[in-house]
């Protein structure tokens, strides 16, 4: 039902009340000639999710285009106290980081890590323009549709930032959503929270992910699936499954197989030792990551003093969260 067919049919039916036969039958034509444009631009459409879809996610959206399906939001707790006790305990894992934060000397010629403006600008391009904003009310499809003007603007607020080792504080700000993870709630940990950081932040992080990716030695072990290009769940599946198999092809064998799900793995890290084990000598040829010396420094401050914005039924509580990397 588009707007043109609301108002063709609002004509037909004013046609028909006003007894105008001559006018009834101009106007159920035209209604006639639109139903079907309307309906042939509605098959290409949904034909082109299946024929020029480059991933699932068009796919996906055909199918639910066709079925007319809809996701039924979750409900959440309408307790007033449960954005602060979420809030809390999302900083929790502070506590636990009894650790002060270590600044490095850089050699006296040391060169900081410098980005270009074309990389930052072919970031910017492939920024998923769905992308929901974050707490700067940026949209993914403002720094895509404008990657030609904002490019040279970010490359030098990057490159201060890597230079000083210093993230700034606009850009460490996030929105979390607690969503439940099932029907029924017990406690909060049955609550996950989808953190919404700034869509800049997350391109600066993927520009300095790329140069450190450089630096990683070819020891990394090949059955590992996670941030890996070009890898991901179904393939560590599906390669799970055919060694698996291909044992069980020989006469009296077996399998044993373990599976571990750490909780909050990624928030009970503390930076200070991810810094530490990134110097150590590792692999077989045990050899630090050559890395940028100020880049340690610029790592450790991405989580200090990191404010927190949740939102619960329209509800903004704002907390600070000194090491809470939920992103």
């Amino acid at each position: 039902m588009t707007a043109e067919v609301h108002a063709l049919l609002k004509s037909r039916d004013s046609a028909f009340r006003a007894e105008d036969k001559a006018a009834l039958r101009t106007a159920r034509a035209k209604l006639s000639r639109a139903k079907r444009e309307v309906k042939c631009t509605y098959a290409q459409r949904i034909h082109g999710h299946f024929q020029e879809s480059r991933d699932s996610q068009h796919m996906w959206q055909g199918i639910q285009a066709i079925t007319s399906y809809k996701t039924a939001p979750s409900a959440c707790d309408s307790d007033a106290s449960l954005p602060d006790a979420l809030n809390d305990f999302y900083a929790q894992f502070e506590a636990q980081n009894n650790i002060a934060a270590r600044k490095t000397i850089p050699p006296p010629n040391n060169q900081a890590l410098c980005l270009s403006t074309a990389d930052v600008r072919r970031t910017l391009c492939r920024v998923n323009p769905q992308k929901f904003a974050g707490p700067d009310n940026i949209p993914g499809r403002v720094l895509r549709e404008c990657a030609e003007q904002l490019a040279d603007v970010f490359t030098d607020i990057f490159n201060i930032s890597l230079s000083s080792s210093i993230v700034p504080t606009c850009l460490k700000t996030m929105t979390i959503v607690p969503v439940p993870k099932k029907s029924t709630v017990s406690c909060l940990n049955d609550y996950r929270p989808g953190a919404l950081t700034p869509i800049a932040m997350k391109c600066f992080e993927r520009l300095v992910m790329r140069h450190i990716k450089t630096q990683l030695p070819p020891s990394l072990d090949p059955l590992q699936f996670a941030y890996r290009p070009n890898r991901s769940t179904d393939d560590a599946i599906t390669t799970t499954l055919y060694l698996s198999l291909t044992h069980l092809d020989n006469k009296d064998t077996y399998v044993r197989m373990l599976f571990i799900d750490f909780s909050s793995a990624f928030n009970t890290i503390i930076p200070q030792h991810l810094i530490e084990k990134l110097s150590e000598p590792s692999g077989p040829e045990h050899l630090p990551l050559q890395l940028d010396p100020g880049l340690p420094d610029w790592e450790t401050s991405v989580s200090p003093d990191r404010e927190q914005l949740l939102q619960h039924h329209h509800t903004e509580h704002w907390s600070s969260a000194h090491c809470c990397s939920l992103c």
